[in-house]
């Protein structure tokens, strides 16, 4: 069997070394077996074909400058911080298998005095709470499985962050699975990032570990494919419109006793991250359809983002008062 090559980023930034991961399995030879080893700072990390608004509150990332970003395998949504170990083990897709890493990652943390078994979802469990969730990406000739490892991740942040205010009616992206989740460093206080890392390398390597290639944006395979890789996670036809069409409903304002719309129901349906229909949804006739027939014509194609939002509205002045006030309170429930 080929030896293995080691990398361990030198960045904690998320779209870097999502960037790095790609571009890294982009260039390896297909007969190559390649770890990456890697930690972000705080992120929501969804899968290729997930919905963002489903699987994320995006309004509480926005107030604490946590950034999200889609990555290219599948699988659910996941948080990071610099107490959670990201790993990726590339290999020929003849190899491929998708036990193979959690099987290594499994007997490894037994050995570190933790309880670990493999889930029928080939997540990693300890206590009966899930650790380690993967996802995989496989092409033509070459595939990776990828994870995660809880170590002393913040899980108040996991928990408040990856939970959506919209109620969704109809959605064709995959979803996440909801698992109750603990802390290596909760079962076994005397491990750290250090100690975890070493012990993964080592037992991915065979018969000993290779020396470990610090990775960083100037010393990655082919640089132009990184820059490429780089750039386009961070464009909003990645982020958003890579979406699969969806549809949610949202009740304005139910506590603002003093608005005509309050309490009204609003389904709003977004396609590649725009917004393609907007309307009433109650159950009797709206006093204020002329207000909704405003809103309509105005948020029709925009993108389904704050800033667009704000900004379509902004333009559209003067709004005479009633399509005002329901264009307030439709930003307030939507992006609040």
């Amino acid at each position: 069997m080929k030896q293995l090559t080691v990398y361990a980023s030198a960045s904690f930034d998320p779209r870097t070394n999502l960037a790095l991961e790609e571009a890294l399995f982009q260039s390896m030879p297909t007969a190559a077996r390649i770890l990456m080893l890697y930690r972000n700072a705080p992120s929501v990390i969804i899968g290729r074909n997930q919905n963002p608004w489903l699987e994320c509150s995006l309004p509480a990332l926005s107030r604490k400058a946590i950034p999200f970003y889609r990555r290219f395998s599948g699988g659910g949504t996941v948080y990071h911080d610099l107490g959670n170990l990201n790993y990726s083990f590339m290999t020929p897709r003849q190899e491929f298998d998708r036990s193979t890493a959690t099987r290594i990652i499994t007997q490894t943390l037994r050995q570190l005095d933790i309880p670990a078994e493999v889930s029928p979802r080939n997540d990693i469990l300890a206590d009966n709470r899930k650790v380690s969730g993967s996802a995989y990406r496989i092409t033509g000739d070459k595939a990776y499985h990828h994870g995660t490892l809880l170590i002393n991740t913040d899980l108040e942040s996991l928990g408040s962050l990856l939970k959506s205010r919209l109620e969704i009616i109809d959605s064709r992206s995959t979803q996440s699975v909801s698992s109750a989740v603990v802390n290596l460093s909760s079962i076994n206080p005397t491990l750290t990032i250090e100690s975890v890392t070493e012990a993964i390398a080592a037992g991915f390597s065979d018969p000993a570990v290779p020396p470990v290639i610090l990775l960083d944006p100037k010393n990655c395979p082919r640089p132009e494919v990184y820059r490429e890789i780089f750039d386009r996670l961070g464009t909003s036809a990645w982020q958003l419109e890579k979406t699969p069409r969806f549809s949610f409903s949202a009740q304005l304002a139910p506590e603002n006793r003093y608005s005509k719309f309050a309490g009204d129901h609003v389904r709003i349906e977004v396609d590649k991250g725009r917004i393609v229909d907007i309307a009433y949804a109650g159950s009797t006739p709206s006093p204020n359809s002329g207000a909704y027939t405003r809103i309509r014509e105005i948020l029709i194609d925009c993108s389904f983002s704050p800033h667009a939002v704000k900004k379509a509205v902004k333009e559209s002045k003067p709004l005479y008062a009633a399509a005002g006030e329901l264009a307030a309170l439709l930003y307030t429930t939507l992006f609040s």
